[in-house]
């Protein structure tokens, strides 16, 4: 009787191991969704001061890229939705001041999650 008890308590406890994996998935893929904005500029001076503005302004995650027509400035936030809006506006307008075009739809950001 004992040896059946055990092997039912080993499989209880591999049921919740698998179940509290499972939440703990999709807990991390929910808390590793972030806000990202992009602007465009015509040289890499104009871009690194945009980068510049950007981390005065609190954007701790801020790059440059160079491709052959362009150079952006890549930011991101932590934050997604309406948690990520201040961060979307101060995007704008450091945009905007340095007459940066914007590098995705409507104002320049989008979410994404880790991995995507």
């Amino acid at each position: 009787m004992i040896p059946t008890m055990r092997r039912g308590g080993v499989g209880m406890a591999f049921a919740i191991a698998a179940i509290a994996a499972a939440a703990f998935a999709q807990g991390c893929s929910i808390s590793f969704r972030s806000t990202y904005c992009a602007g465009f500029f015509p040289t890499r001076a104009q871009a690194e001061r945009v980068a510049d503005d950007a981390r005065e302004t609190g954007f701790s995650d801020v790059e440059v890229r160079r491709d052959r027509r362009r150079t952006s400035v890549l930011v991101s936030v932590p934050e997604t939705g309406a948690d990520a809006e201040p961060a979307r506006r101060a995007f704008s307008r450091i945009l905007a001041h340095h007459d940066g075009k914007r590098g995705h739809p409507g104002d320049g950001c989008w979410e994404r999650g880790f991995g995507d």
